[in-house]
């Protein structure tokens, strides 16, 4: 992760009320589980990012304990290791600021969700891509 990434994760105005309704779901235990998942499908779905400027984010959680301009309140949205950043980095390699750019997934991640969910009342499991069969035999 870059020095240069934020250390807070944010939402626009309107992502937060959308992601408030789509906690309210029985499929969600917390806002976090919506953002995580909301940047999940952005990256399988190949969603562009939002271009929308940072200063429109106002900040909903912090990234860990220990970041650095960190206030210490609110909730962490990260764990000392880094998971979630190093899954976006996994699967955006080119990205070398994780928490800014799952800030610009989560937008279309979450109009979509949004959309679909309490919109068109559809069930998490028919958003959600069909896995596909493994072809690993599990030999080494």
């Amino acid at each position: 992760m870059a020095d240069t990434d934020i250390k807070q994760i944010g939402l626009t105005a309107s992502s937060n009320d959308q992601i408030r309704d789509l906690v309210e779901l029985p499929v969600f235990a917390d806002e976090q589980d919506v953002y995580r998942l909301a940047v999940a499908i952005a990256i399988g779905r190949e969603m562009k990012p939002a271009r929308i400027a940072l200063r429109e984010f106002k900040t909903k959680w912090r990234l860990a304990d220990d970041a650095q301009g960190s206030s210490g309140e609110g909730e962490r949205l990260d764990d000392r290791d880094q998971t979630f950043a190093n899954m976006i980095t996994t699967f955006c390699p080119e990205v070398t600021d994780p928490y800014r750019h799952s800030q610009l997934l989560a937008v279309p991640g979450i109009n979509y969700l949004h959309k679909e969910l309490v919109t068109n009342g559809r069930d998490l499991s028919q958003v959600l891509p069909p896995s596909q069969p493994s072809t690993d035999d599990g030999q080494a």
